[in-house]
């Protein structure tokens, strides 16, 4: 009562009392200026956010708040006083959700540098946590005060992994110096090897094994996808496995961007020669190598036989006139060295090559200077040495060859080769006695050849042919019993002068049209191509 009684001797005559109340009359004015304290304005969350991956549980979570401008105000004279700015961050169990625990803290500089500050939080428990972050108080509108403040990260403690599959793990220490760069010191560069099941015996071995093979890393290719050992031509990469080895060629690179499986198949393949096929179903290396004997001598075993006797219509030939206007004049090769890391360039020129007009290729897996050499230098002998081209359609025949398979192909053109059925065999004191469906045309100063196509299309021979009148000629020996019975088709005949009773061609291509017939296409074998496949580049 004496406090209230003390405030109404201060107000004026028209306020009353009445059973110890005061009541006080409304006063209006329309002069009024209001100002709003900010400074507990709540702005909005940003989050929440998983802190950790699925199926990991952390102790600790490392939050991160920057500010780019730093954190100060400015006053009239230019001096720099000190401001200060809360945040608020909120954490939980992402599992089982229920309430936020907070963490608010209120900091202060007098800096116009950009500064961050990091906080730890222990958790109770080791849980997967999830967070949120918000402002306390609104930025300044102030133009002499800088307050911006940025969420920059949050960071929580895994248990540490006693093993890491599928990957190999390195603990290097460095010390640093004056001459290194803060850029340099955090960089570190590593020339890994991988290791991979290996061919021992013809099998793959159940370990792995530090290996820069091409078969090793053609296996692991192509069973990433998903392919089996029954879906790979092992018999076939067996082959190429050994002769890679006895030459030294090995596939050397470090993947940084994703291929297809078939871009990567051909690129391990490409520093033997080789390329990525499909035969019968299987995936297989096929390498283009010298075939010995194939330009003359005799045909090595596969080689398919082709003339007018299978085949449904002519063949095709047609020929590339060179074109130093058009043509590339050279090849240039990129490649990364092994020693250095850089990528360096190997000119490759065939004589008479100026590199006027050169023809720039990358040879992806190739890390030295000679082997880069040698994929040039067979580049640029295929663009000069294979010009030929032939085309023709046989029935089922044509499905016998495979891709880069050879070929004996005959066109019946006088002067090069003839073809014709053999009507009967018999052995004589010189050898064997053949008897041809066909008369053929004897040229008196060449010698002449005979290629016999057994029943599976291979052909065997050419042996040396000697006249005894059209129909009939001899050969000095053969190395299959022929069956002329006319139970099956019988043998073909290839003839005429030697070297020329027919094309020897790679098949490039064998389409089936429909269930009864098949295009065939190919270009001309030529040693010339192989020349370079072992030499050293020039300085």
């Amino acid at each position: 009562m004496n406090l209230l009684w003390g405030v109404q001797q201060h107000l004026d005559k028209h306020h009353k009392c009445a059973d110890e109340r005061i009541t006080l009359d409304f006063i209006e004015s329309n002069s009024a200026i209001l100002r709003l304290d900010n400074s507990n304005l709540e702005g909005d969350w940003a989050g929440p956010f998983a802190l950790c991956p699925p199926g990991e549980k952390a102790s600790k979570i490392s939050i991160t708040v920057m500010f780019p401008s730093g954190l100060a105000g400015v006053n009239k004279k230019g001096a720099l006083y000190p401001y200060g700015v809360t945040y608020e961050f909120q954490y939980r169990d992402m599992s089982t959700g229920g309430a936020w625990t907070s963490f608010a803290e209120h900091v202060v500089y007098a800096t116009l540098d950009q500064i961050g500050i990091t906080r730890d939080i222990t958790l109770p428990s080791t849980y997967r946590p999830e967070g949120r972050m918000r402002r306390i108080g609104a930025k300044s509108t102030d133009t002499s005060v800088q307050d911006n403040i940025q969420w920059y990260d949050a960071r929580t403690l895994l248990p540490s992994p006693l093993s890491y599959p599928d990957w190999t793990t390195v603990a290097i220490s460095a010390a640093g110096g004056g001459k290194i760069s803060s850029q340099s010191e955090n960089k570190v560069s590593v020339v890994a090897t991988r290791k991979l099941p290996i061919l021992v015996g013809g099998a793959w071995t159940s370990d792995n094994r530090v290996t820069r093979d091409i078969a090793p890393a053609f296996n692991y290719i192509a069973k990433a996808p998903g392919y089996q050992d029954a879906d790979i031509d092992t018999d076939e990469l067996v082959a190429f496995d050994s002769i890679c080895k006895s030459r030294g060629d090995t596939f050397n690179l470090s993947v940084e961007s994703f291929m297809t499986v078939k871009e990567a198949l051909n690129t391990a393949l490409a520093p033997g020669f080789a390329e990525f096929a499909i035969s019968r179903g299987r995936l297989r290396p096929v390498r283009d190598q010298k075939r010995e004997g194939f330009d003359a001598e005799y045909f090595p075993a596969g080689t398919q036989g082709y003339s007018a006797q299978n085949m449904k219509g002519p063949l095709k030939i047609s020929f590339k006139s060179p074109d130093p206007g058009a043509e590339h004049d050279g090849v240039d090769v990129k490649y990364k060295d092994r020693v250095t890391r850089q990528t360096e360039t190997v000119k490759c020129r065939l004589p008479g090559q100026l590199g006027l007009k050169v023809e720039t290729v990358e040879a992806l897996g190739t890390s030295e200077r000679d082997r880069a050499y040698r994929l040039g230098m067979r580049r640029a002998s295929e663009t000069r040495y294979r010009r030929w081209a032939y085309s023709f359609e046989t029935e089922l025949d044509g499905n016998n060859s495979d891709y880069m398979g050879l070929a004996g192909v005959s066109d019946d053109t006088p002067g090069r080769g003839q073809s014709a059925l053999l009507l009967g065999i018999q052995a004589s004191p010189g050898g064997y006695i053949l008897e041809s469906s066909e008369p053929f045309i004897w040229d008196p100063v060449s010698d002449h050849s005979v290629g016999i196509r057994r029943l599976d299309g291979t052909l065997s021979g050419p042996w040396k042919a000697t006249r005894i009148n059209e129909y009939y000629l001899s050969i000095p020996t053969i190395d299959f019993v022929p069956d002329t019975s006319w139970d099956r088709e019988p043998p073909h005949l290839l003839f005429g002068p030697v070297s020329r009773e027919c094309h020897r061609v790679l098949i490039s291509k064998a389409t089936p049209k429909g269930s009864e017939s098949v295009s065939v296409q190919g270009f001309n074998y030529d040693d010339r191509v192989y020349l370079y496949d072992d030499a050293t580049a020039p300085d």
